[in-house]
């Protein structure tokens, strides 16, 4: 994930993760990837969050080129947005309950 600060770091279970403004305004998490054994060029990747009482879900797939990381990996380029997964939380309008401090399931 993608923090505001604009640097990425692994997204643990039962973590929190930081809304974002985009430039389009509202909030989103960005969602990347680090991958190895697949083609750089034309991933696709799919973020999506869940609304643990109403079940809805909000996914936002995107098409990107990964960056070699020097290890062997691929991986979402933090100096570029367009390289994660942009899943929208805010305004709220979906869920049952506020997005700040609030769990919710994502994949």
């Amino acid at each position: 994930m993608l923090g505001t600060n604009g640097v990425s770091t692994p997204v643990q279970s039962g973590g929190t993760v930081p809304l974002v403004t985009p430039p389009q305004g509202g909030r989103v998490i960005f969602l990347g990837v680090r991958a190895t054994n697949v083609d750089p060029c034309a991933v696709k990747i799919t973020g999506a969050i869940r609304d643990p009482a109403t079940k809805q879900v909000r996914v936002d797939a995107r098409t990107v080129n990964l960056s070699p990381s020097g290890d062997g990996y691929g991986v979402s380029v933090d100096s570029s947005i367009s390289s994660f997964a942009n899943v929208p939380v805010c305004p709220n309008e979906w869920a049952s309950t506020d997005a700040f401090d609030q769990p919710s399931r994502s994949s």
